[in-house]
């Protein structure tokens, strides 16, 4: 077996099940070889933005990642992978001068079954889109981590997500996709949905664009959604609501827009807070029901806030001008 020329397909996602399997058993066979397949894995994983391809340099991005081995005991495996790193580079078109994603891989047992899991984490303020091994799609958005298999095992295809993401996931009705939370776990065998789960928030949605799934608090399922669908479910209460709403906004983020329409400002500087890591402090209770329709597309946080500013009536404060970490919402003089 090539080493390369496997790895390279693997990456790719255009190896066979049988080469797979045989590429991990060879990761497995020793500590160097296990060392050199998670290595070769993140230096990939860190190639998955969420950038038009018009807009990337194959040239430059390999050169990058070349850069981004940076340590002495990288130089080695970098010069073995240069060939195959660059033809993957020019099929992917990869902007790693202006873009990065962190991985780290470990190893775990699923249903009794040894697996390799890694955890990509899209830093703020970004978004990141990840290819699964079964072919599913996964957005990553602002401040949030999903862990899964470097190659599903087992019955279940099993990911674990903090923060939020959209899947557009393979249709398999033998292997269902499960995306487990903290608070509830979300089972498909082939749809399009929203998982909105950040850990710091007590609320969790799940969004359900296309097909059917089922949504599961431990081993009770509280609903089947159906397209068009959004489930809420208050952590702190135990308590969940289904309704219809027009779920394609809530998946908009994928494509760099947020829109509100009609909601809260208390629901808007919450998601706001979501996606640039900005704490939100509401000082008038009574600012908190003033309703918000708009649409933003590219703008900077300090564009948006300058825009809700001008069309409600509120001043800010924060504890920086530059990089605001806390910021206050007060009622405009």
């Amino acid at each position: 077996m090539n080493i390369e020329e496997s790895m390279a397909r693997y990456l790719l996602g255009s190896a066979d099940p049988a080469e797979r399997e045989e590429l991990l058993k060879w990761a497995e066979e020793s500590p160097e070889n296990g060392r050199m397949f998670l290595e070769y894995i993140n230096i990939w994983d860190s190639s998955h933005p969420a950038f038009p391809e018009s807009e990337i340099d194959a040239g430059d991005a390999f050169l990058e990642l070349r850069n981004k081995m940076g340590k002495e005991s990288r130089r080695h495996s970098a010069n073995r992978f240069s060939v195959i790193l660059t033809r993957i580079a020019a099929v992917l078109a990869v902007p790693l001068a202006v873009f990065s994603v962190w991985s780290a891989v470990r190893l775990s047992k699923t249903e009794n079954v040894a697996e390799i899991r890694q955890t990509s984490i899209a830093p703020y303020p970004s978004r990141i889109k990840l290819v699964l091994a079964d072919g599913s799609r996964v957005w990553l958005n602002s401040g949030s981590s999903l862990e899964y298999p470097t190659a599903f095992k087992g019955k279940k295809r099993e990911v674990i997500l903090k923060g939020e993401a959209f899947f557009e996931v393979s249709a398999s009705e033998e292997h269902p996709f499960v995306v487990r939370t903290s608070s509830l776990d979300v089972v498909a065998t082939g749809t399009e949905f929203n998982v909105n789960a950040y850990e710091a928030d007590t609320l969790t949605s799940v969004s359900l664009l296309k097909g059917h799934l089922g949504v599961f608090y431990g081993s009770r399922r509280l609903s089947d959604l159906d397209a068009g669908e959004r489930l809420s479910f208050n952590s702190l209460r135990k308590h969940y609501g289904v309704s219809k709403v027009d779920v394609g906004n809530d998946c908009l983020w994928t494509e760099g827009v947020l829109r509100f329409n009609n909601e809260s400002l208390e629901a808007v500087f919450k998601r706001i807070g979501q996606l640039y890591n900005i704490r939100f402090e509401i000082a008038d209770p009574l600012l908190k029901g003033n309703l918000l329709r708009g649409t933003f597309d590219g703008e900077s946080v300090g564009e948006i806030l300058n825009i809700i500013s001008m069309t409600t009536p509120i001043r800010y404060e924060s504890d920086s001008l530059s990089h605001p970490r806390r910021i206050r919402v007060l009622r405009a003089k």
